[in-house]
């Protein structure tokens, strides 16, 4: 397992984005996510996003949180289909490639927090 952590410093208008690129070619599974919520004032929101994908894939939102006030772990988990489509009613673990974003918003001045992303490599 690895773990990448990403660190927000807010601007003045409580707005910040931290991200990190994955290596090149390699997938991972998010196993766990972190909030780390440091000095960001509450009623902060968040949004863990993929981006950049091969192969020019969309963009993934892995997490998002509402009045993230206190340090949490959250498991993020996707709903499973059959093979023609259909959705199950069982979760699986999210694919993750290309870079990981975490953008706030709502954060204060100057303010900083972040997450720490648990990722088992394939």
């Amino acid at each position: 397992m690895i773990t990448i952590q990403l660190s927000v410093t807010t601007n003045a208008g409580g707005v910040g984005s931290a991200s990190d690129i994955l290596d090149a070619g390699k997938a991972y599974l998010l196993h766990a996510v972190e909030w780390i919520d440091g000095t960001l004032v509450d009623g902060v929101d968040a949004v863990l996003s993929c981006s950049a994908r091969p192969l020019g894939m969309a963009d993934k939102v892995l997490l998002t949180l509402t009045d993230a006030n206190i340090d949490k772990t959250y498991y993020p988990r996707e709903l499973e289909h059959s093979n023609v489509g259909v959705a199950l009613t069982t979760y699986a673990l999210m694919l993750v490639d290309g870079t990981l974003s975490l953008a706030v918003t709502a954060g204060g001045n100057a303010m900083t927090g972040g997450c720490v992303c648990y990722l088992i490599e394939l």
